[in-house]
């Protein structure tokens, strides 16, 4: 009888675990769109680090999920609060001085700054708002459409693709 009551104990405690996990520090989440090719394809799945939202940890170059209009995206911070984010001919620019980003394999030849976003008044990011593009920059489903991304809509940042195996992540950065 014991060890049932045990196990038993040993069972509920480990899902209460699990539930403060997914609540509050990580979530799976698979990629279900190709907008972040070839960093993350459709299919991927990935560990979603919610304490670097609530923390206010996330910075640059961090691959994120969040929710607009009710669908979860995929994307890359590329401009934080505080920043002013433009392109010229082509070349990302932070706070007018320009900025690798190895993780484009294709070229982007465009000329826009923040303030011509949507819903966007400003080149320089205010607080709680972030600049968030797809590494696969013909598609448009991120900032270029929606404006800025609300640090509320941010679930978290990738933490690690487990899936496909052979191809296992970590650092996404580059």
């Amino acid at each position: 009888m014991r060890t049932i009551v045990r196990s038993f104990v040993a069972l509920i405690l480990a899902i209460v675990v699990l539930c403060f996990l997914v609540l509050f520090i990580v979530i799976p989440y698979q990629v279900s769109q190709s907008s972040m090719a070839p960093t993350l394809s459709m299919g991927d799945r990935i560990i979603v680090n919610k304490l670097k939202v609530r923390l206010n940890m996330l910075e640059h170059g961090d691959v994120v999920v969040f929710q607009q209009n009710g669908t979860y995206h995929v994307g890359r911070i590329i401009g934080d609060p505080g920043q002013s984010v433009a392109y010229q001919s082509g070349q990302l620019e932070l706070d007018n001085r320009p900025v690798d980003e190895p993780y484009i394999h294709r070229a982007y030849e465009a000329t826009w700054s923040a303030r011509e976003l949507p819903n966007v008044e400003s080149d320089i990011i205010p607080p709680n708002q972030y600049l968030v593009l797809n590494d696969h920059r013909s598609d448009e489903g991120d900032s270029r459409r929606y404006g800025l991304i609300d640090k509320r809509d941010m679930i978290g940042s990738a933490l690690l693709r487990y899936f496909p195996l052979n191809q296992t992540t970590v650092n996404f950065k580059n």
